[in-house]
């Protein structure tokens, strides 16, 4: 099947991103060039799938969206990481929160011809354990979150992948500790669960039934 369009498109423009939000929610959007802008889920309106929608973050002619992610404010932090593989987390309470959408943003990676420009953006919490960082032409790393620096925003972060010649860094996936979770899973797994007391109910109520049959041959 085709599918339903979930939004109308202008002329030369793509989806970047899409995520589902709460009201308290915010959100957090990331250019190419470097740029972002964090405003709450509430001052977007909502509208109808085939809506264009209403304006996020005002880009330059040479810029576009390449990120966007929601999440709760509290202990957070930004993950971003450039084309060639630099990355950083920022704490989401150094990106100033708009009380408007459609500002410009400020500066949430210094982009240099060493770094590349942004290739994606994740908001993370203490809950996230690892990042997969897959490259354009299908390689696939996977390196601790711990291991990556807190830095500000105007840096150009740390090397968090070499991509191969040619290559580059097309998206970031976090998550928890798999093994963890696998560990978790199999001992709970392999915890024999308690049997149940087997019920007397029925024996008991043979007994006095039979005896009470007894006593009325006695009458």
């Amino acid at each position: 099947p085709a599918g339903l369009s979930i939004m109308g498109m202008l002329a030369g423009d793509e989806l970047a991103s899409a995520r589902l939000a709460d009201a308290d929610d915010h959100i957090l959007m990331v250019t190419e060039n470097g740029q972002s802008i964090r405003f709450k889920s509430e001052i977007v309106p909502s509208q109808q799938r085939g809506a264009r929608g209403v304006i996020g973050i005002k880009t330059e002619d040479s810029d576009r969206v390449v990120a966007m992610d929601v999440g709760k404010p509290k202990n957070r932090l930004l993950l971003v990481i450039s084309k060639f593989g630099f990355g950083k987390k920022t704490k989401l309470s150094d990106y100033p929160l708009r009380q408007t959408r459609g500002g410009k943003g400020v500066k949430t990676l210094q982009i240099t011809a060493k770094t590349g420009p942004v290739a994606d953006a994740q908001i993370i919490d203490d809950t996230k354990e690892e990042v997969y960082v897959v490259s354009e032409q299908a390689q696939v790393i996977r390196t601790s979150l711990a291991s990556i620096n807190v830095l500000g925003r105007a840096t150009q972060g740390v090397t968090i992948i070499k991509p191969s010649e040619g290559d580059s860094v097309a998206s970031i996936s976090c998550v928890s500790d798999l093994q963890l979770l696998e560990e978790n899973a199999a001992k709970q797994s392999a915890t024999p669960k308690a049997k149940k007391p087997a019920s007397t109910n029925g024996r008991r109520n043979g007994r006095v039934n039979g005896a009470q049959s007894r006593l009325d041959g006695i009458e």
